[in-house]
């Protein structure tokens, strides 16, 4: 592989010496010569966020926990979900199949009812210019 792609699931390995990502598996949501960025799947924390979600409660994965998403920006809230848009859906931007990212200050019943599965991430994961490539080619 020689390019990372949106939607595709990268797994660390053991010689990926960066604290950050030990034992994470990173979903890529954008990839470009300039750019990637990503979250970290397998990194649950202690905040549940049903109560703070109340409108999205029937679309709240299990478990229902903010996840660390990557050490850029922890305060930075990114939502994630398998949608049914419709093309004219306000809030929906997708990024492979059915996963999108989901723009929660929106509150419209249409935005609501197209989300089936939600999971929200505090950080995000980025690289620079050429750098993921660069760590995917080297098999970290």
């Amino acid at each position: 592989m020689s390019e990372p792609i949106a939607g595709q699931l990268l797994v660390a390995t053991p010689g990926l010496h960066d604290a950050n990502f030990d034992r994470t598996v990173i979903l890529v949501l954008e990839h470009s010569p300039e750019s990637s960025l990503g979250v970290i799947l397998t990194r649950p924390t202690n905040h549940r966020v049903t109560e703070a979600l109340t409108n999205w409660e029937h679309a709240i994965s299990s478990p229902a926990v903010l996840f660390s998403g990557g050490p850029v920006d922890p305060s930075a809230m990114l939502a994630l979900g398998r949608c049914t848009p419709h093309p004219s859906t306000e809030g929906i931007l997708p990024i492979d199949n059915d996963l999108a990212s989901v723009d929660l200050s929106i509150n419209s019943p249409a935005l609501v009812a197209a989300v089936n599965e939600l999971r929200l991430f505090g950080g995000y994961s980025g690289w620079g210019s050429g750098q993921l490539t660069d760590e995917v080619n080297a098999g970290a």
